[in-house]
């Protein structure tokens, strides 16, 4: 009686392990070029690209072999501390003169700048700066990473860091008003390494509602890459945070089902 139950335990075990084996081999939906609307001839800038979101950013670009130019204050320091096989270029937001050698010939712009402790300097005015610079290049598209709940003034991160969301939300319209291209991103919680796991995807809404949600820093970094030269992602607004899907590549379709801002 033994035997059979195990015999019966080991049969029902090797099905599920079969009818697993089989789903595993059904070709998955593959996963869509990360770099389809960049050509070999453009210059990506990214700002702020010794930082935590914007090394990801260097990497991933650096990675797809897309010309790269990563900004930031102390070049040495980034060499030492992120990479020195990188385009690294000395520039502070702060200072416009120093973009006007960063942004030439920059096809594309993403700003992952960004400081709690003085963020009408960083997330307003540098900001500004960027953009103004941006336009005068010539640029033809600036990706802003922002934050969700920016529109919300009572947000507790206005309380602890300086009205840091209040001024990228200043920032987010100056960008608007500008006449470039533009995508602006929003994400929820920035984590490291929030999953490796084989489902995790990727959820675009709008309207500023979603304040309770965390994304991984390398998939803000993919959806910023993915907009670049994206007509369904000029002219929109959205927020951003990790999910779980049954197709989870799927993501970069919602930039066409997104609304263009007002």
């Amino acid at each position: 009686m033994l035997r059979r139950s195990f015999l019966l335990l080991i049969s029902a075990f090797a099905v599920s392990f079969s009818a697993a084996v089989a789903q595993e081999r059904r070709a998955p939906i593959p996963e869509p070029d990360p770099f389809a609307h960049i050509s070999e001839s453009d210059v990506v800038v990214v700002l702020g690209g010794s930082g935590r979101s914007g090394r990801h950013l260097v990497q991933q670009l650096h990675e797809g072999g897309v010309t790269v130019r990563g900004t930031t204050r102390d070049v040495e320091k980034a060499n030492a501390e992120v990479d020195d096989q990188y385009d690294w270029v000395a520039a502070d937001v702060t200072d416009p003169a120093t973009l006007t050698a960063a942004f030439e010939g920059a096809t594309y712009v993403i700003s992952a700048i960004g400081n709690g402790q003085n963020p009408e300097a960083i997330d307003y005015q540098g900001v500004v700066n960027a953009v103004d610079a941006a336009k005068a290049q010539g640029v033809q598209q600036f990706v802003l990473i922002s934050s969700a709940g920016v529109t919300h003034e009572d947000h507790y991160l206005n309380k602890v860091l300086n009205n840091v969301l209040i001024w990228k939300g200043k920032a987010e319209e100056h960008l608007r008003q500008s006449g470039l291209a533009y995508t602006i991103v929003r994400p929820t919680g920035l984590r490291e390494d929030v999953s490796d796991h084989a489902q995790k995807s990727i959820l675009m809404v709008q309207g500023d509602w979603m304040l309770n949600g965390i994304i991984d820093r390398a998939d803000v970094a993919r959806i910023c890459i993915a907009a670049l030269g994206n007509e369904d992602a000029h002219g929109k607004t959205l927020e951003v945070l990790n999910v779980f899907a049954s197709e989870p590549h799927i993501w970069r379709d919602q930039f066409a089902t997104l609304n263009i801002d007002n």
